[in-house]
């Protein structure tokens, strides 16, 4: 039996939960629910599948690229009910062109893959693989008759578990073109009338769900415009953006959407790849840019704004809740009172406490020291990036040719957490978990410093000096890994984060525990045979750079 949409959310204040990347225990996100109700959120995006599989388990197709521990129809059911029961709407978002390997890897569909289209004049090459565990952006092929066909199938399943009005569709950051069938239909056709071909074709088999069809406007409000004008209106385009600050270019993206005829939902970040376990003041601008943004006027055709939070396996998900509430909060009152106000708040209904110097030092610090990670952040933030956590020979090679790395005060930060701790009156965990990001990110910068200055002022290293650190570094890499373990098992299924260890994982490189288990297994290996240490070093300290490196 079909699940009847209840009326809309008017406005949308939204929360996301990106469960195609990793699927957190029922319990969690009934927990999350309830929180939304606290902080005034009446909608979470619920993100079900992307290259790297499918968060639940679809009747229909079975045979799709599903995550070990996906939900089932019955769980789906219980959490869409727990969520109405905190008034909260779970709107389904199910990839129908970018992100969309958990369909093209599966060998039954591995022929709906399209590939980026090979630039004038240059034969197209082989095609990336189809497994999850290819980064290069790639697509569905919009011109093959059953593509449409398996995603109705799933529009269908989705209409029958989740009662929101929308069905988010994605299509966004799609690189298509190359495949044989697309690269026929490009003869005859513009690339921008096929995209809105198949955008409308999607619409109509959404719509016959009784369904409201949502997409990522990245390609059709704004690299790809010429597709808007050919798009069914009926449409709602979710215009994100995860680093502008500037409330005027954001309202001027949103009325060019509703100048054409569509609503548009505003969707800035608090998490996105740019950050680590915890996110920068920067985070805080974007939210309160489109939040002013989507309150200008009484234009119903705004009909709110998602914070969108992205590769959770980066952080502790009990570690963040002030992160969400502070979205909440600016959601439901805008963005006129201080910022710490909005944390003194949370201070005072999540822990239990009284607001003064303490917290407000730590909160400043919260959002003011965290680091980037480079491989997403632009140019002008590179001196603020994160050091690997070498875990094998090749970082650690890497680390120890780098500049001289400074180490910001987490410790001090840590400091101040403890020094709050005594005044938590409820919600201990999640105030561990906070502190215990606040100890990975201290340690992060710790053991790369640590490592380099190892490297000799002269031509002796410290053989003994060497020994004695690399056994620290194993030491408290193996307690930091287990207290990240225990956090874990908290709030995700026991040993999931294993999975990320095996040598094909495809989000290695974004798993937090993953990388500390294997840094702590391989500092381990260092420290029970030392000379291989000592080697590495006289490597770094012979090809000339270390005395560059250091000033020394």
């Amino acid at each position: 039996m079909r699940m009847q949409p209840t009326p809309p959310p008017t406005p949308i204040r939204g929360l996301m939960l990106d469960a195609a990347r990793q699927v957190e225990s029922l319990a969690y996100y009934e927990r999350f629910f309830a929180f939304c109700q606290q902080w005034n959120v009446n909608a979470v995006l619920f993100r079900l599948c992307d290259d790297r599989g499918s968060a639940l388990r679809f009747a229909s197709h079975p045979e799709l690229l599903t995550h070990p521990h996906a939900l089932d129809s019955e769980q789906m059911r219980r959490l869409v009910h727990a969520a109405k029961q905190h008034g909260v709407t779970l709107i389904p978002e199910i990839e129908s062109f970018g992100h969309s390997k958990y369909i093209t890897a599966s060998p039954a569909h591995r022929d709906l893959l399209d590939v980026p289209a090979p630039a004038p004049g240059i034969a197209p090459g082989p095609a990336p693989g189809p497994g999850p565990d290819s980064s290069e952006f790639s697509g569905l092929c919009p011109v093959d008759p059953r593509t449409v066909a398996l995603l109705s199938d799933l529009y269908r399943e989705a209409a029958e578990l989740f009662d929101s009005p929308y069905l988010h569709a994605g299509c966004d950051e799609v690189n298509w073109g190359g495949s044989q069938r697309s690269r026929e239909a490009l003869r005859t056709r513009k690339r921008h009338e096929i995209w809105a071909e198949f955008l409308n074709a999607l619409h109509a088999q959404i719509a016959a769900t009784g369904r409201e069809m949502i997409v990522w406007a990245d390609h059709v409000l704004r690299s790809e415009p010429r597709i808007m004008p050919l798009l069914d209106r009926r449409i709602i385009l979710a215009d994100w953006d995860y680093w502008t600050a500037d409330t005027a270019k954001l309202a001027e993206y949103a009325q060019r959407a509703v100048d054409a005829g569509f609503r548009v939902i505003g969707v800035p970040a608090m998490g996105w790849c740019v950050w680590g376990p915890r996110f920068g003041d920067r985070q805080l601008d974007n939210v309160d840019a489109f939040i002013d943004a989507y309150r200008q006027g009484d234009d119903a055709r705004r009909l709110g704004v998602i914070v969108s939070n992205w590769v959770p396996q980066r952080y502790l998900p009990l570690s963040i809740w002030d992160s969400l509430a502070y979205a909440g909060q600016r959601m439901q009152q805008g963005t006129g009172e201080p910022r710490q106000a909005v944390f003194a708040r949370f201070v005072q209904q999540h822990f239990g406490a009284a607001w003064d110097s303490d917290w407000e030092l730590t909160f400043h610090s919260l959002y003011l020291l965290p680091h980037v990670c480079i491989r997403c952040a632009p140019k002008e933030l590179f001196d603020q990036a994160m050091p690997a956590m070498w875990r094998d020979a090749q970082s650690l090679e890497h680390v120890l040719r780098q500049q001289r790395i400074d180490v910001p005060p987490y410790a001090t930060l840590g400091k101040q957490l403890t020094q709050c701790r005594s005044k938590v009156r409820c919600n201990l965990a999640d105030f561990d978990a906070l502190r215990l990001s606040v100890r990975y990110l201290d340690h992060l910068f710790w053991r790369a410093a640590a490592v380099q200055s190892l490297l000799p002022d002269g031509d002796e290293i410290d053989a003994a000096g060497a020994g004695e650190m690399i056994a620290q570094i194993a030491q408290r890499d193996r307690e930091l890994c287990d207290a990240l373990i225990d956090d874990w098992n908290q709030a995700r299924p026991a040993d999931d984060w294993r999975l990320a260890m095996q040598p094909d994982a495809p989000n290695a490189a974004d798993h937090l525990l993953a990388n500390v288990a294997a840094a702590a297994e391989f500092s381990h290996e260092l420290a029970q045979e030392p000379s291989r240490l000592l080697a590495m070093l006289a490597a770094a300290s012979r090809d000339g750079s270390a005395a560059d490196r250091t000033g020394r």
